[in-house]
């Protein structure tokens, strides 16, 4: 007699999408890969994710696909959300010829040739699931769970089901909740597919509702409003699915030990996308008491108390402990609350959105304390204070975070100058507050003239230069080079430092004449102490190439940028990033003398090397664009430096405003292509705008200022 088949989980009508997994599926439990597997066993899927992701209708579906392929096959569901319910739904199968789940994987095994057997929902880490299953050298077998750990059932043939790519979202969004797929529509959906994370059970609540209110145009707003609400909702409709968004979550969340909660919560304020783990281990092998910029004061109680928290999460030993970290992450993955992922030999941590918001959502303190100070003092244990762009690899991984701190949370002032430092080496204008705030506490703490006061008003200068604000470095800096000769001497390290950066100002500000003398004289005095390979005397070779090249001594700047060059690539290295200022140096001095041609590989390689370092929007990458269109204009190639300069004008405005010095020297940049291609309209239009802004900026006799006039005429 032929076993009684459990009913199972229809395939929802608007199921879209997982083509890539069902391709697999098939090649593998199709294909000759099938037989070449049976010789040791049955051909075994896992598809593994967090709950709601679609892993029980991409089982179902695949079902129905094996039984077009097999009609004589019979097809088996059982529940393996726990021993009892395995061992019941395997009983039923053959009940009418065995009386154990032990005789029915006999069955199975030795049995009909061919069948499909799915075993849905094994979460239970303590479920001892290979027990369960079938001995045999046929047949096929789909396990769906939670657990990431139960890959090592199918190594070869393991699914982590990712949620769905947008467009397939977009559509389901939209067929769910019966609105049609249009011009108007799409764009509201794709917003709400984003926001709730792309995840299938999501998208089917959100359906339901949207169908039920007529209200796609507003959901974001309610959801925005209500989020805690409408994650607890179960679907008004019929639609595969039993339980709410919030109860999917936290069924798995509440299965975690109460360190490993603690830490999920801390990581849930963090940019949850991406946590690199060398994160994690700096700050815990620091006890999460170091403060990256340390005063003559000791550390706030607050700071000593969140440590201690800190410490009892991540090092309830005393110290760091890869192993017991691994083994808390272990937890996690079980259950799908995190994923592990690896990138350039480094491990990283992420979780879906609306676990985040969820956990968010239950709690805002651990132990009496705010979670958001607790991430503040984590996130500065990692952080250090020291020449630009010297920890830039590191920081990179750490601002995401950062980017999030709100400054209510710092305690410390040398937290403050910490997050400065790491976001202005990426050019957020967030450092400006941090720095900010970090100068007004020491002041009010140790004193005006303090030497810790008097390096962060440096590193404030700097900041305000690095996001496009020389006018505001201006006085900060000429007020601290007069402190610094007179505390220190005219010859001391920072104060010669501050010398160069007044210079660099300077000259950046249009006033050569100024920048000159100071330049030469740092210069003069750099070698004198330090010799002609010091870092810092190539520092102050370029800047004073720099301030050549504004006067036009074209001559003078080559040699030294040729020099600071072949320099920094022996002592740094060809990529660090200050290599790439004197080569973006150079690029200048060769397209001032007429050399375009050997500019034009230096400032291809500049931009490149630039964006790929510090990414599309950052300052630096934007002047190496500049230069590019530049030597592209020098070399009468206007079609390739047009859209360049758009591109510059377009983000200048935005990141320093339309009135911004640097802004203005792009626009007039890019009236010259528009000239050289004729293309008058666009070039009259431009015109009209650029020159009231040269007027204000540089005067209306000024030479620019008179070239744009006559394209008007």
């Amino acid at each position: 007699m032929k076993a009684a088949l459990k009913p199972r989980p229809r395939v929802v009508d608007c199921f879209i999408g997982r083509e890539d997994i069902l391709s697999l599926m098939r090649d593998i439990h199709f294909g000759d890969d099938a037989s070449r597997s049976r010789r040791d066993g049955p051909t075994v899927t896992v598809l593994t994710a967090m709950g709601g992701s679609g892993k029980t209708q991409i089982a179902v579906k695949f079902a129905s696909m094996f039984e077009e392929r097999f009609p004589e096959s019979p097809v088996f569901f059982v529940d393996g959300t726990s021993e009892a319910a395995l061992k019941a739904d395997l009983d039923t199968l053959v009940r009418s010829q065995t009386d154990s789940y032990d005789d029915a994987l006999v069955w199975l095994a030795n049995g009909t040739e061919n069948w499909l057997l799915i075993i849905d929902n094994a979460d239970d880490p303590s479920l001892k699931l290979s027990l369960f299953l079938p001995r045999a050298p046929h047949g096929h077998i789909i396990i769906t769970t939670r657990d990431a750990t139960r890959r090592m059932l199918a190594p070869q043939s393991t699914h982590i089901v990712d949620v769905l790519p947008t467009e397939d979202s977009v559509t389901l969004l939209l067929t769910s909740s019966s609105r049609e797929d249009n011009e108007t529509n799409r764009p509201l959906a794709k917003d709400i597919v984003e926001e709730l994370g792309r995840l299938p059970l999501a998208l089917a609540h959100a359906a339901s509702y949207i169908l039920i209110n007529d209200c796609l145009d507003t959901f974001l707003k309610t959801y925005r409003e209500s989020q805690r609400q409408l994650l607890q909702r179960t679907p008004d409709l019929d639609q595969g699915y039993r339980y709410s968004v919030e109860s999917t979550i936290e069924m798995s969340f509440h299965r975690l030990s109460s360190r490993v909660q603690g830490m999920m919560q801390l990581f849930a304020y963090l940019d949850a996308r991406s946590i690199a783990r060398c994160i994690i281990e700096r700050a815990a092998d620091r006890g999460f008491l170091h403060i990256p910029q340390w005063s003559e004061l000791p550390p706030n109680t607050a700071t000593v108390q969140q440590a201690e928290i800190l410490q009892s999460i991540f090092c309830p030993g005393g110290k760091w402990n890869a192993f017991d970290f691994d083994e808390m992450v272990r937890e996690c993955l079980k259950y799908s609350l995190l994923r592990l992922s690896t990138a350039d030999g480094e491990r990283f941590y992420s979780m879906h959105p609306l676990v985040q918001t969820y956990l968010q959502s239950i709690s805002n303190s651990l132990w009496d304390c705010s979670i958001r100070q607790l991430v503040t003092r984590f996130l500065a244990s990692a952080t250090d204070v020291g020449n630009l762009y010297q920890y830039f690899t590191f920081n990179r991984l750490l601002s995401p975070h950062i980017l999030l701190v709100h400054l209510e949370d710092v305690v410390e002032a040398g937290d403050h100058l910490g997050f400065g430092y790491v976001l202005v080496e990426l050019g957020h204008l967030q450092a400006i507050s941090h720095t900010e705030q970090c100068v007004d506490m020491w002041r009010s703490s140790i004193g005006e003239n303090a030497e810790y006061t008097l390096e962060a008003l440096q590193h404030l200068a700097v900041s305000y230069k690095v996001v496009g604000r020389q006018i505001d470095a201006l006085p900060l800096e000429e007020s601290l080079l007069e402190k610094r000769r007179e505390l220190l001497g005219p010859d001391h390290p920072d104060t010669l430092m501050t010398m160069g950066n007044l210079a660099n100002t300077y000259n950046s500000l249009g006033r050569q004449t100024d920048a000159l003398p100071l330049g030469e004289e740092v210069l003069q005095r750099w070698r004198k102490i330090l010799g002609p390979d010091h870092l810092s005397m190539l520092m102050a070779m370029n800047n004073l190439a720099r301030t050549f090249n504004s006067l036009g001594r074209h001559q003078d700047a080559l040699p030294l940028v040729e020099e600071v060059l072949e320099k920094r690539r022996k002592l740094l290295g060809p990529d660090h990033l200050d290599t790439l200022i004197a080569m973006n140096n150079l690029v200048v001095a060769y397209n001032s003398l007429g050399r375009n041609k050997d500019a034009l590989p230096l400032a291809e390689e500049v931009l490149e090397k630039r964006e790929n370092m510090l990414g599309p929007d950052h300052l630096s990458t934007l002047i190496a664009m500049n230069n590019l269109a530049n030597t592209y204009l020098h070399l009468e190639r206007p079609e390739e430096a047009l859209p360049l300069y758009k591109k510059v004008l377009d983000k200048y405005k935005r990141l320093l405003g339309p009135e911004h010095r640097d802004t203005v020297d792009v626009m007039f940049n890019l009236l010259l292509p528009l000239k050289t291609l004729g293309k008058d309209e666009e070039l009259k239009k431009l015109a009209r705008i650029a020159l009231p802004l040269h007027e204000k900026v540089y005067g209306s006799d000024h030479i620019k200022t008179a070239w744009i006039r006559s394209f008007l005429d």
